[in-house]
């Protein structure tokens, strides 16, 4: 019965061993082997005007494979700093901004009935952002500036 019990052991010790070794080797392997990623900036108007603030999304597009990254727009500029920046390759930029109109909406649930608050709309045009057109290619080792001047054709 002791032989067993110590042929069981000895089993279970060299799984243990085993796995710990696959453990080691996989994340060997865990490197920093992903997509190259650069940084990415430059300036938004609308309508000729620095876009206040906003967001900006490089989305990999076709045969590029990777994350999604972005930045906050602040006063008509933006950054993506290299360790978070875009992979390189061809990207959908989508662009969004958001603004009060004045008017004020309830609020609904999960607030009390009668909170008021104010109504927002998004004011840079689907076609920059939802369905967006813009593209760009990202290339490495470059300066990647990269400027958009969009139109809102309703102002």
């Amino acid at each position: 019965m002791k032989a067993f019990v110590m042929d069981r052991m000895h089993d279970s010790m060299a799984i243990c061993r085993g796995v710990f070794a696959l453990a080691v080797v996989t994340m060997l392997g865990c490197g920093d082997g992903g997509p190259g990623r650069v940084a990415v900036h430059g300036t938004v108007t609308l309508n000729g005007e620095s876009l206040e603030q906003g967001t900006i999304a490089f989305i990999p597009t076709g045969e590029t494979l990777g994350p999604t990254t972005g930045a906050q727009i602040v006063n008509g500029v933006y950054a993506v700093p290299a360790k978070k920046g875009a992979v390189i390759g061809m990207h959908q930029v989508q662009i969004t901004s958001m603004q009060k109109t004045g008017q004020q909406i309830e609020a609904g649930p999960p607030e009390p009935p009668g909170t008021m608050v104010d109504m927002i709309e998004q004011i840079v045009p689907s076609q920059y952002n939802t369905t967006s057109t813009l593209t760009v290619n990202v290339k490495p080792g470059e300066n990647n500036n990269v400027d958009f001047a969009l139109e809102r054709p309703d102002t």
